[in-house]
């Protein structure tokens, strides 16, 4: 999610005004946070905690998840991506170091195996789409809030 304030906006506004746009970027971030890690799928954990926010300008924020997988849990893998850059065939296992795959009940030995890949399972783009009403409606209160002064 991108909201942006134009630059001709942000230089006109007060000091106060400023500070209370940028406290409201840094609290929606922070909710977009707590709303993404309830959403992230949860098998270690690692996901959900790798998931953070932080000021990366005065009007802007960040909110990454920072595993290896992140990105393939939210978008999908093979045949089931969502990312339009990704290459949406099915994915070949093979072994790295023996002849053949094992695994309980296959019919040995398995040179490789085809997997369509993972479903997406998307927490972070749903976590700040919920949030864009709120963000609005907490930016214009704090420009209303410090008109005045």
């Amino acid at each position: 999610m991108r909201i942006e304030l134009t630059e001709e906006l942000t230089e006109e506004l007060s000091e106060a005004m400023a500070a209370a746009v940028s406290a409201a970027v840094i609290a929606s971030a922070a909710r977009i946070e707590g709303r993404a890690k309830e959403k992230a799928p949860v098998d270690t954990g690692n996901l959900r905690n790798s998931i953070q926010h932080r000021q990366t300008g005065r009007f802007e924020a960040e909110v990454a998840a920072h595993a290896e997988y992140a990105a393939a849990v939210e978008f999908g893998t093979g045949v089931f991506s969502t990312d339009p850059k990704a290459n949406r065939q099915p994915i070949e296992i093979r072994p790295r170091q023996a002849k053949a795959l094992y695994w309980p009940g296959a019919k040995h030995p398995v040179r490789r195996v085809k997997q369509l890949g993972q479903p997406p399972r998307p927490y972070l783009v749903p976590a700040a789409e919920e949030e864009r009403p709120a963000f609005a409606a907490a930016v214009a209160k704090a420009l209303r809030e410090t008109a005045g002064e």
